[in-house]
C-alpha cells in the first residue's frame, strides 16, 4: 500500500516493534499501531479477518487482503512456533486464488520449513 508516496506493508518489523497498519480505520483515518508483543498481532489480524468476506470483491476486507492477512498471520505464527496454525493459514492463502498472497506464500514455504526445522532442533 502506498500512501503519500511511501510504501507500505499491513505489517512489520521496526525498532524491535511489530507495527501493525489499523485496518478497523481505514479507509478514513491512516494509524500505525505498536503492537509489542506476537500474540497482540496475532490476535489484531485474528480481529481483522472477523470483517473479512471473500465473497464480495467491493468490501474492504476483500478476498486480497484477506488472503494477504492470511500470509501475514502465517509469519507470525511461525514466530511463535505454531507450525500447524501456520500451515493452515498458508494454505488459505495458497488457495484463494489470489495471485499476489499465493506468490508470496510459495515463496515463503522454504523459509517456513527451515524455521520448523530449527525449532525442532532446540525445543
Amino acid at each position: 500500500m502506498k500512501i503519500e508516496g511511501k510504501e507500505y506493508r499491513t505489517i512489520w518489523y521496526e525498532d524491535n516493534v511489530v507495527k501493525i497498519i489499523d485496518q478497523t480505520k481505514l479507509p478514513h483515518q491512516f494509524i500505525i499501531k505498536d503492537l509489542k508483543t506476537v500474540k497482540e498481532a496475532i490476535n489484531a489480524i485474528k480481529l481483522i479477518l472477523e470483517e473479512s468476506n471473500p465473497n464480495d470483491k467491493k468490501t474492504r476486507i476483500n478476498p486480497k487482503v484477506t488472503a494477504m492477512l492470511h500470509c501475514n498471520l502465517a509469519e507470525l505464527l511461525i514466530w511463535q512456533g505454531e507450525f500447524d496454525r501456520a500451515d493452515a493459514s498458508v494454505n488459505l492463502a495458497i488457495n484463494s486464488g489470489e495471485g499476489k498472497a499465493k506468490r508470496h506464500c510459495k515463496g515463503e514455504l522454504l523459509f517456513y520449513k527451515d524455521q520448523r526445522n530449527r525449532w525442532n532442533v532446540h525445543f
